[in-house]
């Protein structure tokens, strides 16, 4: 596959304008001295004309605004949207790395991912979608299950970026302990959650972007919030905080993240039918998907895409912004 197409930025306006402004001075003096007129009115003139020259002109040193495109996508370890496969063989990444591509986000946060694991045929998933979507990757394990092979299985959240990023963070959060207070709960419930922090560059900014997959009980899910909260806090500038938080926008602590951060759909006045993303086809459920901007940013849209191919179980939430 090619390289996925770059940002398109204007960095030719400025020297447009700069031009049409310059030869218009030239037209004005050139007509201020065949008028022959008093030298007060030639200087007035021609100071007119640079002054508008250089206001017409931004100044260098002055970023500008950059349009993203983000995504967030629960991949399910590229087990599809129907029955879960018995056969690791039957493991298959190419469909979500489509839904992937066909968006051509430039920064994407990936819920259940795998890296070495029998279970899906011991790909190393972060890897292999960086390579074939031609983007850096940073990967965050939730959990390690030991082996004696040369590589542990591990299982996880990832962040795949078109800009450079820089030394990633994982951040392990809160993990219950169900076996005496539930003991009918599965094992699962208790499953170790993760947040992953990469710094990206974009242009001359840094943004810090957060990618994780909470837990299946609000009991838990509300101290693994309470924890992204200070965590995320921690960092000054642009933050995106993307993942499947597993709660729904009305359960209470989710709105400790709106203090600090903006839910693109909520900004985009998405109705509770738009933004359901669980389960993945074209009639989902539950909205468990989120991105969140911190005030840097410009939701210029945000929608749930409903994918009709079952790449995942989820469908994938995209949002267009602008970085100011």
């Amino acid at each position: 596959m090619g390289q996925i197409p770059g940002l398109a930025v204007k960095t030719g306006q400025c020297r447009k304008t700069g031009y049409f402004l310059q030869m218009n001075l030239r037209i004005a003096v050139a007509s201020v001295l065949h008028r022959k007129p008093a030298p007060t009115l030639f200087f007035a003139a021609v100071i007119g004309m640079m002054t508008v020259l250089a206001s017409g002109c931004a100044c260098p040193g002055k970023s500008r605004p950059v349009n993203l495109k983000v995504m967030t996508y629960n991949i399910r370890i590229g087990a599809g949207g129907g029955p879960w496969p018995g056969d690791p063989s039957q493991m298959n990444l190419e469909p979500p790395a489509g839904v992937i591509e066909a968006h051509c986000p430039d920064i994407a946060g990936l819920q259940e991912v795998d890296q070495h694991r029998q279970r899906s045929g011991l790909m190393n998933q972060p890897a292999m979608l960086a390579d074939r979507l031609k983007m850096n990757v940073a990967f965050a394990e939730a959990y390690t299950v030991r082996t004696s092979s040369p590589h542990d299985e591990k299982y996880g959240v990832a962040c795949l970026s078109r800009f450079p990023i820089g030394p990633h963070t994982r951040f392990p959060l809160f993990k219950p302990d169900y076996s005496k207070s539930h003991p009918e709960y599965p094992d699962y419930f208790s499953e170790q959650r993760v947040l992953l922090h990469v710094p990206v560059q974009v242009g001359k900014r840094q943004v810090h972007v957060f990618v994780t997959h909470l837990g299946l009980t609000p009991d838990q899910r509300e101290q693994q919030v309470r924890q992204i909260a200070e965590i995320t806090s921690r960092y000054t500038g642009p933050k995106l905080l993307m993942g499947d938080f597993n709660a729904q926008p009305d359960e209470p602590v989710m709105k400790l993240l709106q203090t600090s951060f903006g839910d693109v759909l909520t900004v985009t006045g998405a109705t509770a039918e738009e933004r359901k993303s669980y389960p993945g086809g074209l009639q989902p459920e539950t909205a468990i998907d989120y991105i969140f901007v911190s005030p840097e940013f410009r939701v210029r849209s945000a929608r749930v895409m409903r994918d009709a191919t079952l790449a995942s179980d989820h469908n994938p939430v995209i949002a267009e912004l602008e970085l100011r």
